[in-house]
């Protein structure tokens, strides 16, 4: 269902339906088909321009309280949610650039502070391994004791409830949650919902600082608003569905 209502709602399928609508009730009505028209031509323009999508994503940036060492709440483990996984050719299957991310930037905490590190993420479909061995297949980690996967999770959802379970009988409740900058609000939402108290280090794959050149239209502004948008309907349907409260935005 979800799916169904998120192709309807983002472009260009949306910008496209009001077009179509334009031209349909220009037939009947002109001055109302002209208004769906220039509606559809200005909003295609501004969803085209980086700046306006910078500017939607704001809110998404800042869901956790950022550590740093000296800060009176110390995290007891690191955890980093898969991002995902491919399969090339050969049908060998490796995890994505926003996963691999993800590692490295955990990576840095667990030696840096001695932290243990969870590596959430089940498989994908048709993969016969999780995204999480996948990813300490791919450092060379597959060894390390202080490193624990957690295999079963395909969701955000589900990597909280999950990661909830294996930290509840160590009464572990700080995490330091390591995941991109836009996938920040949800993923922390969701931990704070199972009752974990959540720190972190965001960082953005795709760099959200204002230029000039934001003004003039372009494909990376679309992609800006398509990240944005995939994100509030995620999380307005996590809202809808019970799995996370105002609450959990929090912090």
């Amino acid at each position: 269902m979800k799916e169904i209502i998120s192709a309807f709602i983002m472009p260009p399928f949306s910008l496209v339906l009001i077009l179509i609508v334009g031209w349909l009730v220009q037939r009947r009505n002109e001055r109302v088909g002209r208004l769906l028209f220039t509606l559809g031509a200005v909003v295609s323009i501004l969803i085209f321009m980086p700046i306006t999508g910078k500017v939607a994503i704001q809110p998404l940036l800042h869901a956790v309280k950022p550590w740093v060492p000296g800060d009176p709440i110390m995290p007891e483990v690191v955890l980093i949610p898969t991002g995902g996984a491919f399969e090339d050719q050969n049908h060998r299957w490796w995890p994505n650039n926003y996963s691999v991310s993800r590692m490295t930037s955990g990576l840095d905490l667990h030696k840096r502070y001695g932290l243990p590190l969870i590596i959430s993420g089940g498989p994908m479909p048709g993969s016969q391994d999780s995204e999480a061995k996948l990813l300490v297949r791919f450092f060379n980690l597959e060894e390390t004791a202080d490193i624990r996967l957690e295999q079963h999770s395909r969701t955000t959802y589900d990597t909280a409830r999950n990661v909830a379970q294996l930290l509840r009988p160590a009464g572990v409740k700080v995490v330091f949650l390591v995941t991109t900058d836009v996938h920040m609000t949800r993923m922390a939402a969701s931990l704070r919902h199972q009752g974990l108290q959540v720190l972190g280090r965001p960082f953005s794959p795709m760099g959200y600082e204002y230029t000039w050149w934001d003004a003039v239209p372009k494909n990376f502004g679309l992609s800006i608003w398509l990240n944005a948008l995939n994100e509030y309907l995620a999380i307005a349907w996590y809202l809808a569905t019970g799995k996370i409260s105002i609450a959990d935005f929090q912090h």
